[in-house]
């Protein structure tokens, strides 16, 4: 698992194509269900429309790429 750690917490950062804030909203809604005391988040902003997913302990990812690709979208670990 790669990861960053900021202040003690794991940063895990992913590689999207979720081009819009509703379809955005609704994966963080499913993501917070499998991965609660999560802090999520997208930035559409960003050319690879980032999901951003920070945790104070580790967790695993490959059911955060599922969700996103069972959703119709991209997602690759950055």
């Amino acid at each position: 698992m790669t990861n960053d750690r900021v202040n003690n917490t794991i940063v895990e950062i992913f590689k999207t194509n979720v081009y819009s804030q509703n379809r955005a909203d609704v994966i963080i809604k499913k993501l917070e269900i499998i991965i609660p005391a999560a802090k999520i988040n997208f930035d559409l902003d960003d050319c690879d429309n980032i999901l951003r997913v920070q945790k104070d302990k580790p967790f695993d990812i490959q059911p955060i790429i599922e969700l996103v690709k069972s959703e119709g979208f991209n997602c690759q670990e950055l």
